[in-house]
């Protein structure tokens, strides 16, 4: 490791938490004594907190070049376009001899393809797919920010219907419903996935296959104006009370 170069490729894709923790741990210690440290990878979130420098390369060209978080900004915006239904027939369905996926899709609570919903809004994600074969799987969506940090991963693997749902080859649909109260303003992505609910093989892979918009509709705001920090925003049970006046309370005697 004694180079003035240290080049890292997508380290943080294997290993355990003991190895990536090493890994980060060494990479933080090379770039403190002064050394060059080339940090490649897809997980976003990493290159955020570990790069203050980051280079876009697209088709062999560096297209964007500066701090890293409008770098990946950048990214995210160049490889998510506005989509809130992707639909294949069977023969070129996403998927493999298990699964095949038939349509995605984003839908307001009345069935309308939607990209943008308010912060106080629900918002229904879809997907069908064929089972080609009587075996057990489970759906399942990722949903990113405009950073690539996952906000949150959802699946049906422990919803409790699922389990009486027959295993039966046939067509399929599985819906999940964002709350609203729950995300913040801005633009998010979503990976949505079919996967074997015994050991967790993916027999259907789509990234980045729909994206919408949270916009603001001033909800739980009052009177505040300002930008709200916080990937996610949701409206929380608060309570106030008076206990008594300042000379009861000891702050004036």
């Amino acid at each position: 490791l004694e180079t003035e170069v240290l080049l890292i490729d997508e380290v943080l894709a294997v290993g355990d938490l003991s190895f990536q923790k090493k890994c980060l741990g060494k990479m933080e210690d090379v770039a403190h004594e002064g050394r060059t440290v080339l940090f490649v990878s897809h997980n976003m979130h990493a290159v955020t907190m570990l790069c203050s420098r980051a280079l876009l390369i697209s088709d062999g060209r560096v297209v964007n070049d500066g701090p890293a978080r409008e770098v990946i900004q950048d990214y995210v915006a160049r490889g998510v376009e506005e989509s809130t239904e992707a639909e294949w027939s069977f023969a070129d369905a996403p998927g493999d001899e298990i699964i095949k996926v038939r349509s995605v899709w984003l839908s307001d609570l009345a069935g309308q393809r939607v990209s943008q919903v308010g912060v106080n809004d629900p918002l229904i994600i879809g997907i069908d797919f064929w089972r080609l074969q009587p075996l057990r799987v489970s759906a399942s969506f990722h949903i990113f920010n405009r950073d690539g940090i996952m906000v949150f991963a959802t699946a049906n693997l422990h919803h409790e219907p699922w389990w009486d749902m027959p295993t039966e080859s046939g067509l399929y649909r599985c819906r999940c419903e964002l709350p609203g109260q729950l995300l913040n303003t801005g633009p998010y992505y979503i990976n949505a996935y079919v996967s074997r609910e015994s050991n967790g093989k993916a027999h259907a892979q789509l990234r980045e296959v729909l994206s919408f918009e949270v916009i603001e509709d001033g909800c739980g705001r009052g009177r505040y104006v300002g930008p709200w920090p916080g990937v996610i925003r949701p409206i929380l049970n608060w309570n106030a009370e008076r206990l008594g006046s300042l000379s009861d309370s000891g702050a004036i005697s």
